[in-house]
């Protein structure tokens, strides 16, 4: 039986991209060591997010239909090419097992403090397997209900909690551009890197797009809200908590939580926490989506499907083994994830797209 062909439209991809680039980062600290000048390198952040939007559509405009499975091999060769596919699966992998352990983490410090780690995983891994089972069209769908709600409740929280403020919050703010240079470039990296950087994985479900050339588009109108909404949780948690923002795992958990209207609405951090659920939820399934076609796709295998449960089960162990703790997690993020994921997110970018440029100069210049 034929293998019924994936079509998404442009819009589709951009809920897709929208909500993946909410998805784990909404609550977690945003550039700490930049303290209130955390915007300043959010601004820069969402520059480099779009540039190398472009770079990912100006490729894929390149090789019309062509998955970047088939586009590895054919600019760096069948063994070079089989190598970079087998690393990006790896870090696949690696990242929704991390991103596991970010929800074990904070849902048993905030909401479930008795409950073991093992049965929030198990819970996450299940329904993220039941999605990517039923295939990257319902995973899309699913994204569109879920950027609205995500829209609606920052729109709604920050609304409220500005009303909660003091009269002069501009001053947790100052002096302006406290923070050197560098230290401010350094934070727009590691914003970079997570969760703009990440956004490559989308890009493995990029040829099922019909319209190509959308591409352009609905990636930079993506990676831009997303950066708006970014921004504007940046200044309202540097707006409740100046410079103790870098000392809280969860700044804006800890804002919202400060919402008190007429002493009757209170206490709707539960807005938040389904936010970064769902918004998870997505991400995981679009990651291990790519993951497990890849594999497919590399060796040739018929039904994708059926390597979900034992990917699924040694991510869920793998998952146990990372960041014991949450200071070990963020002292990862610094130290570890920065360094190593400029690599694959953003000098392997760049020279993909210098080998796409030159492979198709050099055929005009044969042509011409």
């Amino acid at each position: 039986m034929k293998r019924q062909e994936i079509a998404l439209s442009p819009n589709l991809f951009f809920f897709l991209l929208l909500v993946f680039l909410f998805g784990s980062t909404t609550l977690l600290p945003i550039a700490p060591d930049v303290g209130h000048d955390a915007w300043i390198s959010m601004c820069i952040a969402i520059l480099l997010g779009i540039l190398f939007d472009c770079i990912h559509a100006y490729v894929f405009n390149k090789f019309p239909g062509k998955s970047w499975v088939d586009i590895m091999k054919i600019l760096y060769g069948n063994i070079v090419g089989t190598c970079i596919i087998i690393l990006f699966i790896i870090i696949c992998i690696f990242l929704v097992s991390y991103i596991i352990r970010d929800f074990e983490a904070f849902l048993t410090s905030v909401a479930y403090l008795r409950t073991p780690f093992s049965v929030i995983g198990v819970t996450y891994i299940v329904v993220v397997i039941y999605s990517v089972y039923h295939g990257i069209e319902s995973i899309a769908r699913c994204s569109i209900v879920i950027a609205f709600w995500m829209l609606l409740e920052t729109l709604i929280t920050t609304i409220l909690l500005f009303t909660n403020l003091s009269a002069h919050p501009i001053r947790n703010f100052q002096p302006f551009f406290e923070k050197s240079t560098h230290d401010i470039v350094s934070g727009a990296i590691e914003i970079f890197t997570l969760p703009f950087g990440e956004s490559i994985l989308v890009w493995g479900i990029a040829h099922h797009v019909r319209n190509q050339k959308q591409l352009y588009k609905v990636s930079i109108l993506a990676t831009s809200i997303a950066g708006i909404i970014f921004l504007i949780n940046v200044v309202r948690n540097t707006a409740v908590f100046g410079d103790l923002i870098g000392r809280l795992f969860y700044p804006t958990y800890e804002a919202v939580r400060y919402i008190m209207v007429a002493d009757f609405i209170e206490r709707i951090e539960i807005l938040t926490l389904i936010t970064w659920i769902a918004g998870g939820f997505i991400k995981m399934s679009i990651i291990l989506y790519v993951a497990v076609h890849s594999m497919a796709k590399l060796f040739g295998l018929q039904a994708a499907n059926r390597q979900l449960i034992p990917l699924g089960i040694f991510i869920l162990i793998l998952s146990m083994q990372v960041s014991a703790n949450l200071s070990a997690y963020f002292a990862f993020i610094k130290f570890g994830w920065v360094p190593s994921s400029l690599l694959w997110q953003a000098l392997f970018p760049l020279l993909t797209v210098l080998l796409v440029f030159f492979r198709f100069r050099k055929k005009e210049q044969k042509t011409g």
